[in-house]
């Protein structure tokens, strides 16, 4: 009976597997320098800043853990998994200040590079004549993804006021510059030179208006086409999404003002064309017969200069939002 007893006996369970103190450290200490060096090598990204990177490895390091326990679990080795998620947890946080202090030297550089493309965009205002922009393609000091960061937007910056000079350089090209000169109007007894000069005004605004649009639409197949982290793209679009809808709404006022300015500007010459009998030219002066003639030319001048105005207030005002955002980054 003893021995049938013995025959039908269950099998005694197998032993817990022992830890291995000195192999168990190894290996998780082994992980954990391979985590803090990634922050040191850069291979690691600071985007987000700590709070997002401390969620972010809250939840990657407890994978990871649970995965190692899972794999010693049943082996000679064994498994601590709440010492293991610790450990590497902690790494994580390492390597995470780090990157994210190399991030916050990156953006400062970056922010001293934008702060001096906004330099050269005042200047712009300012000047009467071409100004120097190869400062914007000089190669960034920052490094990474928002070198190429730094890089698309500056370039972006630099297609724009080359436009704008190009534009400028096509109207002097075209006559604008004479299109009030009155001894010119005097002698246009048809006009037809003034409307000529008119009407290549207006093509020229009309094409670079949409060139300078075009801009604003590359940016996003650039961001796209960029060697960059695809953590740090989608990031990039949200924000590039939103700073190219300000930017494309403030280019289309200015566009619009612009467009305005020329018509202006016909209205005046067709004034002037129509009473050329009724005044003189004293130097750079118009004297008028009729005071009529005089008012209504004042009117016209004064409505031109009110619409410049607006377009030169509103691009100061555009680029002082853009300094005040700048000046707030890290």
């Amino acid at each position: 009976m003893a021995e049938d007893m013995r025959i039908g006996a269950s099998p005694a369970p197998a032993p817990a597997p022992q830890v291995d103190g000195p192999t168990w450290w190894f290996i998780v200490l082994s992980l954990c320098a391979v985590v803090v060096a990634s922050g040191f090598s850069g291979l690691k990204s600071g985007v987000g800043g700590m709070f997002y990177q401390a969620g972010q490895g809250f939840a990657m390091m407890g994978l990871m853990a649970a995965a190692l326990h899972m794999v010693l679990k049943r082996t000679r080795v064994g498994s601590k998994p709440w010492l293991g998620f610790f450990l590497l947890y902690a790494a994580w946080l390492v390597a995470s200040g780090v990157a994210v202090e190399r991030e916050l030297q990156q953006a400062r550089l970056m922010r001293s590079e934008f702060s001096e493309m906004l330099d050269v965009a005042q200047k712009s205002l300012a000047a009467s004549g071409p100004i120097d922009t190869s400062a914007l393609a000089r190669p960034s000091k920052a490094k990474g993804d928002l070198a190429t960061w730094e890089m698309l937007v500056k370039g972006m910056a630099k297609r724009g006021l080359d436009l704008r000079q190009e534009y400028e350089a096509e109207l002097t090209r075209v006559g604008l510059g004479r299109l009030l000169d009155g001894r010119r109007i005097k002698q246009d007894k048809s006009m037809a030179e003034t409307r000529a000069i008119v009407n290549e005004v207006r093509r020229l605004a009309t094409n670079y208006r949409h060139k300078n649009l075009a801009v604003f639409d590359e940016l996003s197949l650039q961001i796209d086409a960029a060697p960059i982290n695809d953590e740090y793209r989608r990031g990039l679009r949200v924000g590039a999404e939103r700073g190219v809808q300000t930017g494309r709404e403030f280019a289309m006022r200015s566009w619009d003002l612009e467009q305005q300015l020329i018509e202006m500007l016909s209205e005046i010459a067709e004034m002037l064309g129509a009473s050329r009998a009724r005044w003189q030219m004293q130097g750079e002066n118009f004297v008028f017969a009729r005071k009529s003639d005089l008012d209504e030319f004042n009117l016209k001048m004064a409505n031109f200069d009110r619409l410049s105005q607006l377009q030169l207030a509103a691009t100061e005002t555009r680029m002082r939002e853009v300094r005040e955002k700048l000046d707030k980054l890290p």
